[in-house]
């Protein structure tokens, strides 16, 4: 998970300060939020758990992880394996040949109920969003043909990043999205 896009001299941001503050955002906005009766909010979110914001090159991440999902992580971290492998990858650092299932080009992408493996589930572009609930990936053994590894997105928010952009560029995109998200959950609970 390289930073080197996101730190310097040059005064720009780190991408764990730049995830910190991302991390913390969300956070606030559930606390706020998350007694809308209005809305509808994914399961997962009902249940006791903690946001975890991951930064790679071009990508901004933010995780919901239930109590099952923690040890879950925890346990890769342990390991020194990466707790969401192939899940998302921003669109220019994608290597020549490896596929993505969605290709996120805008803003506000809404992916709900999913199911991907054997490629990358999302790419992003710069300056793109989109939200995931209840999404289940595979990691698949291309050489055997076979699910190696299976882990279950409850919601998440993500961003693509165009290179050295900062927090005030940022907040504004995070906030539109939680926003745009939250209205997304409101018209579900009017249907």
């Amino acid at each position: 998970m390289s930073e080197s896009a996101w730190e310097g001299s040059d005064g720009k941001e780190s991408m764990q300060a730049l995830t910190q503050k991302a991390v913390e955002t969300v956070q606030k906005f559930f606390a706020h939020h998350l007694e809308d009766h209005q809305a509808v909010f994914p399961e997962a979110l009902q249940s006791t758990g903690i946001w975890m914001g991951m930064g790679v090159e071009q990508v901004l991440a933010i995780f919901f992880l239930n109590e099952k999902e923690q040890q879950r992580v925890n346990a890769c971290k342990h390991k020194g394996v990466h707790p969401f492998p192939e899940f998302v990858i921003g669109e220019g650092v994608r290597p020549a040949g490896r596929r993505a299932a969605f290709y996120v080009t805008g803003p506000f992408g809404f992916y709900a109920s999913r199911h991907t493996s054997e490629m990358f589930a999302f790419a992003l572009g710069p300056g793109s969003s989109c939200t995931v609930e209840d999404h289940v990936h595979d990691v698949v053994d291309t050489s055997e043909n076979r699910v190696v590894y299976t882990y279950e997105v409850h919601a998440a928010f993500m961003l693509g990043l165009d290179e050295g952009e900062r927090w005030p560029e940022v907040e504004p995109r995070l906030s539109e999205l939680l926003s745009h998200t939250l209205e997304v959950w409101k018209s579900v609970s009017s249907t």
